[in-house]
């Protein structure tokens, strides 16, 4: 994997798109922590780590994770996991960035422990899903403390958690239908019109960066002159 320098965030996209949308139920979890590595990777974090919901208020499992070498990994949980602060922020659609543990809330001591344990310091915590349904969380972190992320990094982030939640939900469509998967065909055909629907949005929010840097600092009277 090249680094963040060389590697672009369309390149990326492309690659991830192909290998979750192509990919068969075998292979999809392995795609997975792999689509991951690759983010971890592409913006400078040390660890990802996957919890989705299972139930109850507080059910939630570790499914998925990956951590760079040198680093202590944190294992697949065989039960729940007690994380019931983020819960509650992904439920409402909070994203969480945390440069240090320290500053977490008094209320998320739960999960300041859990997190602990998982060898993280700093952390951007990311709902899995859309508004009308939250699977989970991702948590991406550090061993060490982290000054705060820019936004565009974190307007990415939230499009590759996307895309990863949409890849999910498709592979839990296919198992509540108990059939198999998409022909090598259709699965192409879903990884192109994924790829074409992800370029447009990048496009439409790099417009509106493009369009606030320019009249956010205009007066008034040179707006009309602007446009």
């Amino acid at each position: 994997m090249e680094s963040g320098a060389e590697w672009s965030f369309d390149a990326l996209i492309s690659e991830l798109v192909v290998r979750l949308f192509r990919s068969d139920a075998a292979r999809l979890d392995r795609e997975i922590e792999g689509a991951f590595q690759r983010t971890a990777q592409f913006f400078g974090f040390e660890q990802a780590i996957l919890i989705q919901w299972c139930g109850g208020a507080n059910q939630a499992l570790l499914t998925h994770t990956w951590t760079a070498p040198g680093n202590g990994s944190v294992a697949l949980s065989a039960g729940p996991v007690s994380i019931p602060w983020l819960r509650q922020q992904s439920d409402a659609g909070v994203l969480v960035k945390c440069p240090r543990l320290e500053e977490l809330p008094p209320e998320a001591n739960e999960d300041k422990a859990f997190l602990r344990r998982a060898g993280t310091q700093a952390v951007i915590a990311l709902p899995l899903g859309g508004p009308s349904e939250v699977a989970g969380v991702l948590v991406l972190g550090n061993g060490q403390v982290k000054r705060a992320w820019e936004g565009d990094k974190v307007r990415q982030i939230k499009l590759l958690v996307e895309l990863v939640a949409q890849a999910l939900q498709h592979k839990r469509q296919q198992a509540k239908l108990g059939t198999s998967l998409l022909s090598d065909n259709a699965r192409e055909a879903v990884s192109r019109a994924m790829e074409k629907e992800l370029e447009e949005r990048l496009r439409f929010e790099d417009l509106i960066a493009e369009l606030s840097v320019r009249f956010i600092n205009l007066a008034a009277h040179e707006v009309d002159g602007a446009i």
